[in-house]
């Protein structure tokens, strides 16, 4: 009896299950995000705005703005509400600052009544990010529900689950369930990262801890002794849909340069500057259509290959789509290069993104193997300069100690020897 109730509840939920909404996106291949048509107000108005996950606000410029772009006059909408608080939108290509509103929105066929966003009035100097407007995807929401775009539709039970996905391969962005495309296929997860810590413009960006940078993995011939030339990042990484380039700390330049740079491309690669980020450039085509870069989340080695990694310009030149910048935080921001790689999904109820599509390892079965196939004298190689590294930080903080026990006790005994004085000229 209790098997089919529970059968009859399953058809009926899946009865009255939402259907995944499938939004078609306008991509910008020169510039590498993603925008898509948004109606305003009771016109319907249509806004055509950049999906930015790195951001939870969703805005538009107003009528004060100087810049010469198509404005949203709110004041013409009968379903529209303009409050006196003032929003400020940070990013890191510039911030941007306006008042509260409501009114009614479309984004495909999904419609909502009473939608918060900011009505843009000011625009940072030397602003450089897309100017048009933004629908907020970001992961955390300091406004409450009626900004927060996909929670709002949620709360309307138009969606069943608060996730979406952009699939690059179709251009679309899938709202309110896993997409389907990828059933049957691999889906690896890692949990959202803490941003409180962090600059404001990352705070409400989706974000995973990230640990390793590995080169030239071969998934095919199981090639391990590339491990050697990992370094450890010790990082987080943002996932930014608006974002054309793979971003890096240039903290981390130097282990890039010696461990890929020096080791694959030999000198057949110049290092150029862009005002305050570096990258490289490559001459041979043969080294270049056989590197790779894997990042390391949650022990899934994440494989992004060189036609992804490189980009020939004008001059018939490979241009590497990472740029180095150097940062406060030791942040990652992974946009066009890895988003048109891998599926990605932005799950807020599970507090998780998920991937889908891709070369990916599962490192710690390969960590594994590659420590068994070394043979003994590597194996107690590599533990000797473990046990080496072991013991010079281990005498380094030995003498740390001594040095601060030794200053204890000089200000001790000055302090006694002050008392003493005191005492005897009493």
């Amino acid at each position: 009896m209790s098997f089919i109730i529970t059968v009859l509840l399953l058809s009926i939920s899946t009865f009255f299950a939402k259907e995944p909404q499938s939004i078609s996106l306008n991509y910008d291949k020169d510039k590498g995000f993603y925008t898509v048509p948004v109606a305003f107000g009771s016109k319907g108005e249509v806004f055509d705005i950049q999906v930015d996950t790195t951001t939870s606000e969703t805005w538009i410029p107003s009528p004060k703005t100087s810049l010469k772009i198509k404005k949203y006059n709110i004041t013409q909408s009968s379903t529209g509400k303009k409050t006196n608080k003032t929003f400020e939108v940070e990013d890191e290509d510039g911030d941007v600052r306006g008042k509260a509103c409501y009114d009614n929105i479309k984004v495909g066929d999904l419609s909502l009544d009473h939608f918060g966003f900011v009505l843009v009035d000011e625009f940072e100097y030397n602003f450089k990010d897309f100017a048009q407007g933004k629908l907020g995807l970001g992961y955390k929401q300091e406004h409450g529900l009626d900004f927060n775009f996909i929670g709002k539709l949620k709360q309307n039970k138009l969606i069943d689950k608060e996730v979406f996905s952009i699939n690059a391969e179709s251009k679309e962005l899938v709202i309110g369930e896993l997409p389907t495309q990828f059933k049957n296929q691999l889906y690896t997860t890692c949990a959202v990262s803490e941003t409180n810590d962090l600059d404001d413009e990352y705070r409400q960006a989706w974000a995973c801890e990230l640990t390793h940078i590995f080169f030239n993995i071969d998934k095919r011939k199981k090639n391990k002794k590339n491990l050697d030339y990992a370094f450890e990042a010790h990082a987080r990484v943002t996932f930014d849909s608006a974002y054309p380039y793979i971003s890096i700390p240039k903290r981390h330049l130097k282990d890039f340069k010696e461990k890929f740079m020096n080791e694959y491309f030999n000198n057949s690669y110049v290092e150029k500057r862009d005002g305050d980020s570096t990258y490289f450039v490559c001459t041979d085509e043969s080294l270049v259509t056989s590197s790779n870069i894997a990042f390391i989340m949650e022990g899934y080695a994440y494989i992004i290959p060189y036609d992804k990694l490189f980009q020939k310009n004008d001059d018939d030149e490979y241009e590497m789509l990472i740029r180095f910048y150097k940062e406060n935080d030791n942040i990652f921001s992974f946009g066009e290069p890895f988003l048109n790689f891998f599926t990605l999904v932005y799950d807020y109820e599970e507090q998780e993104v998920g991937f889908y599509g891709g070369d990916r390892i599962e490192m710690t079965k390969e960590w594994y193997d590659y420590m068994n196939e070394m043979t003994p004298e590597q194996q107690k190689a590599k533990k000797r300069r473990m046990y080496i590294y072991m013991g010079i930080g281990l005498f380094l903080l030995v003498i740390i100690i001594a040095l601060a026990y030794r200053n204890k006790r000089e200000n001790d005994m000055n302090r006694r020897f002050q008392n003493d004085n005191r005492i005897y000229a009493a």
